[in-house]
């Protein structure tokens, strides 16, 4: 920021464009959101189908300018859903961020956003405590499945969690203490564990893909058919790739199906985490989805995925707000929980007949795929 600009320069309200990346990488630098890659900025609306069906039509944000320095941004990502047979565009709210001296124009931005023209509804999927009033306010309401103010956890790999968890409390002689610690914790978890019920797979193969192939848009297709009367989001074939894509260039992307040959029947995605300041391999519980009468295929999949995480010295695994149909209370199935912030999903739409429809909680089967929790920048 120029020493020119002070706080009560009045900013200006305007629609971001790509030319702003650079200013809008240091503000997020400058209030520790950094990490900001212009490849994989550009690739969250250049390689969005859903932005190339409307590039001329979709602001890719709203950003505030004092002078010549941008001093706040809101990225909003289209994103494609489906409900009742009808296609439905969502705006994402993505990388809410502006400089301290500016905070109160910050509801600009929201109000921009969430008064947007051209999306159906907008969705909001990493909500911090700092914004829910503000949401509530402008009308949003919490996602009314699942539990997004707590996720649930498994200690996967208990040597390498305890030893890391002491060493950050600078305990004496952590490494002799880690081994007692992991055996009793390893003892108490096992009886929690035992409540994930063992399924028969009969012909049915858990594996884990490199790539999402062509049996995916088959998939998509056969579950799209089957619930018509639900608010998802679309994961065809292109959408995965896109959503995914710089994750699974970095072999971060864990694609976990029970398939019968060529057939996949569910399937779970599984995201490690980028980078870790405590040097704790996480691994997050993105989307799970199964065909109609295959629900309970969550079960060996999980079970698959516990025992791949001891094998690749994965610490940690987590899940947030998923809620499977046909699925057990995931947070019966896990030792340990963690409380969030906030409950980190939102969502508001300005059509009122699409607000009753969506007021009613069957009608929704959120995950972690949807909105920016999981895309791009991940």
């Amino acid at each position: 920021m120029t020493s020119q600009i002070t706080s009560r320069t009045i900013p200006r309200l305007r629609a971001a464009s790509f030319d702003d990346f650079e200013q809008i990488g240091r503000l997020q630098d400058e209030h520790g959101l950094g990490g900001w890659n212009p490849e994989e900025w550009y690739h969250l609306w250049m390689g969005n189908p859903s932005y190339l069906e409307r590039e001329d039509k979709w602001p890719i944000g709203w950003v505030l300018n004092a002078g010549s320095d941008l001093v706040g941004y809101f990225g909003n990502i289209p994103v494609p859903y489906e409900l009742n047979g009808r296609s439905l565009i969502a705006g994402c709210g993505h990388s809410w961020v502006v400089a301290p001296a500016y905070r109160s124009y910050s509801l600009l931005l929201l109000d921009q956003y969430l008064r947007q023209e051209h999306a159906d509804l907008c969705v909001s999927t990493t909500v911090s405590e700092e914004s829910c009033k503000p949401l509530m306010a402008m009308g949003a309401s919490p996602v009314p499945v699942g539990t997004w103010n707590r996720s649930h956890v498994w200690i996967t790999t208990y040597a390498g969690f305890v030893s890391s968890w002491l060493s950050r409390k600078r305990c004496p002689g952590a490494r002799f203490l880690s081994y007692p610690i992991s055996a009793g914790l390893f003892l108490r978890d096992t009886f929690i564990k035992s409540r994930i019920p063992d399924v028969a797979n009969g012909s049915l193969e858990i594996k884990c893909c490199d790539t999402f192939g062509e049996e995916f848009d088959g998939f998509w297709e056969a579950l799209r058919a089957q619930n018509s009367n639900k608010l998802l989001a679309v994961r065809s074939r292109r959408i995965l790739e896109w959503h995914f894509r710089y994750a699974l260039r970095e072999n971060r992307v864990w694609i976990v199906t029970a398939s019968e040959g060529s057939r996949v029947h569910a399937y779970g995605i599984f995201l490690l985490q980028r980078t870790s300041q405590d040097a704790v391999k996480r691994l997050t519980l993105v989307d799970f989805q199964a065909l109609s009468d295959q629900p309970v295929l969550f079960y060996p999949i999980l079970k698959w995925v516990l025992g791949r995480c001891r094998l690749d010295g994965v610490h940690l695994l987590e899940s947030l707000g998923l809620r499977p149909k046909g699925v057990a209370d995931i947070g019966l199935l896990a030792p340990y929980h963690l409380k969030q912030d906030a409950w980190t999903y939102w969502y508001r739409t300005s059509d009122k007949t699409l607000s009753g429809v969506l007021s009613n909680p069957d009608v929704w089967a959120p995950s972690l795929f949807d909105g920016d929790a999981s895309v791009g920048l991940t």
